[in-house]
């Protein structure tokens, strides 16, 4: 970790994604443990203090989210840049979080849905209702068996009544319990 954050600012562009991957890995397995969580995020705190080096992470995770196979490690990068700075694209953080976690063909860790979904907190009840609400009862349909341990952490963790979307998800759930 010390390494990839001393090199970040000195390294060309093109090398940006290879970092960010790299630390998205870190980030999958230090969002297991609190201390190492800890550590994390006070190291990325301090390189995104500069904002030119803020610039180059967020664009080398867009990179990076564009190759599928990586959406559980960069949601992990994309939650802890969440907890520690507030404008981070939420758009992409619900769509690489619904491949991450509400997609996937198998269940992802629970450390993982536990930390993730944790940061869902930060998001409107429009994002919710307009870019989460539609991948919840996508995903239902597909694996409610996988699906279903995302959700419940996306409901448990919203920060907003979801009086007005009761009846969207009771389809979603009841449809794939029977």
């Amino acid at each position: 970790l010390k390494w990839i954050l001393q090199r970040f600012p000195q390294v060309a562009e093109a090398i940006v994604p290879e970092l960010v991957s790299a630390l998205g890995t870190l980030a999958f397995y230090c969002c297991a443990s609190g201390k190492a969580s800890g550590i994390f995020e006070k190291k990325l705190r301090l390189l995104i203090s500069n904002g030119e080096q803020a610039r180059r992470l967020k664009e080398g995770i867009t990179e990076v989210c564009k190759d599928a196979p990586s959406a559980k490690k960069m949601v992990c990068l994309m939650a802890f840049l969440l907890k520690v700075q507030a404008d981070v694209d939420h758009t992409l953080y619900l769509d690489v979080f619904s491949k991450a976690i509400l997609f996937p063909k198998s269940k992802p860790e629970g450390f993982v849905i536990d930390f993730c979904g944790a940061r869902l907190s930060s998001i409107s009840a429009s994002e919710f209702r307009d870019q989460l609400l539609p991948n919840i009862k996508k995903s239902l349909l597909r694996s409610p068996e996988v699906a279903l341990f995302g959700v419940v952490k996306a409901i448990q963790s919203s920060e907003h009544p979801l009086d007005e979307f009761v009846n969207d998800l009771l389809k979603g759930l009841t449809s794939s319990v029977t």
